[in-house]
């Protein structure tokens, strides 16, 4: 991890935790029917939240930011800016627009934060158990969102958070599984099995029964089972052999489709579910 400093604000690299933040929030959202001047701050919040990131894991990971004073001071005081601004948005949630529940997602987020502390600390934050935990702190932004946006806490935002930690667990395994073969290829290995591959298509086939579990105990409507189609045919079928170079650029896109579609699907599966009841 290069460390950043400076006045550039520093920021987290992976993209696709942008997604992981926005899209269950906007979900949320929607499916609330309302995108009002709660969510926006609770948008606002989070997103400080994220920046802070980068700076929390140099301050964690990296031996050179440590040892390096003036990196030091910057990384503490971009971490401590991100932190207060954050702060300030929730209290405001908090004290005037009196969502007194948030004390109950900071204690849901915390053990999430510890062991994902935990992870940069080891520098094990790339594995998939670092990944997935990141995963079920990212997409926490669904019953927050949810709260923000009617109110109260229910039950559908915290189903809302569920799915999407399914949904977005999808595509730490598939592409650990196209890394996986791009390297098997690379390396020649034609005997040799794709492990992760096989944990890919694992993972997938047992999401399917999952959601059709849910689906006859009707627990989720049957829309919200297409929203999981693209990326379950992708897992199962989609992971390219003998590929001759890796195009994340055409990955990271096709995700945010699917991510899109995943949104769309969801918010008219509740909402026309509701309806018709």
């Amino acid at each position: 991890m290069k460390p950043q400093g400076g006045l550039q604000a520093p920021k987290p690299k992976e993209h696709g935790a942008w997604g992981m933040l926005y899209v269950p929030l906007v979900t949320a959202a929607g499916i609330a029917g309302t995108f009002n001047v709660q969510v926006l701050l609770v948008a606002a919040a989070v997103t400080f939240v994220l920046l802070s990131q980068q700076p929390y894991a140099q301050l964690l990971s990296s031996l050179v930011v440590r040892r390096d004073a003036d990196l030091l001071r910057r990384n503490l005081t971009w971490l401590a800016g991100y932190w207060v601004a954050a702060l300030l948005l929730f209290s405001w949630l908090y004290y005037v627009y009196n969502l007194i529940a948030l004390p109950q997602f900071v204690w849901i987020a915390i053990p999430i934060a510890a062991t994902f502390t935990l992870f940069l600390w080891k520098n094990r934050v790339r594995s998939v158990a670092g990944e997935l935990t990141g995963i079920c702190g990212l997409t926490l932004t669904a019953p927050l969102a949810h709260y923000a946006a009617v109110g109260e806490v229910q039950s559908l935002g915290f189903w809302l958070w569920a799915l999407c930690i399914l949904y977005f667990s999808s595509s730490v395994f598939f592409v650990k599984a196209v890394v996986s073969s791009f390297l098997k290829s690379r390396s020649k290995a034609t005997a040799a099995p794709n492990v992760t591959a096989r944990v890919c298509i694992f993972y997938h086939s047992g999401l399917i029964l999952l959601l059709a579990s849910l689906f006859l105990l009707n627990q989720i409507p049957a829309l919200a089972m297409v929203a999981f189609a693209p990326v379950i045919a992708r897992g199962l079928w989609g992971i390219p052999t003998g590929q001759p170079k890796l195009n994340f650029t055409r990955i990271g896109w096709t995700e945010v489709i699917y991510s899109l579609f995943f949104a769309v699907a969801n918010i008219l599966a509740v909402r026309l579910d509701a309806f018709a009841r």
